[in-house]
């Protein structure tokens, strides 16, 4: 599994995606450790929802956003969030966003904003304290590699934790 990361796309209704987004996981994990040859680990979740494997061997994130489900897969501490590349929320912006960050796309800022809290765990309780700039982000005192995908009309951002 070195140096690699693993993605599940699915494109269902915004309905069925938030209704079957623990099934679509457990099939996403089950692809993942068929793929990698491994014996299946079960996904437990924080109190706050974050999944995790409890081996610490592999980690997780997931997004569902629109009709789009994703999850991927990493060695290392990862983070995933997806958001429609056209939304602009200029009151999420003015709310969460420093100077700096609101002169940059809105689903740029956001996806890295939750990408980076859902490693961290503690939600959207740290998405405020997250700075952006354009390929890393930083919280506290840990710096993260953001790296940017799209997929249809849909932009991802995963964040990695650089130890």
């Amino acid at each position: 599994m070195k140096n690699k990361l693993y993605f599940l796309f699915v494109k269902k209704t915004e309905k069925e995606a938030k209704l079957e987004s623990r099934r679509l996981l457990r099939e996403a994990v089950e692809e993942f450790f068929r793929r990698e040859n491994l014996p299946r680990e079960e996904v437990l979740y924080t109190p706050l929802g974050k999944p995790y494997f409890p081996s610490g061997k592999f980690f997780l994130s997931v997004t569902h956003t629109g009709n789009l489900f994703a999850a991927v897969f990493a060695p290392v501490p990862i983070g995933i969030d997806g958001e429609k590349i056209t939304v602009e929320k200029e009151g999420v912006a003015l709310r969460f966003f420093d100077e700096k960050e609101r002169n940059m796309p809105f689903s740029k800022v956001w996806t890295a904003k939750e990408a980076v809290s859902k490693i961290d765990g503690r939600g959207l309780s740290v998405v405020k304290k997250v700075k952006v700039e354009e390929d890393f982000a930083f919280l506290e005192e840990k710096k993260y590699l953001l790296e940017r995908h799209t997929e249809e009309d849909y932009l991802l951002t995963v964040a990695l934790y650089l130890f």
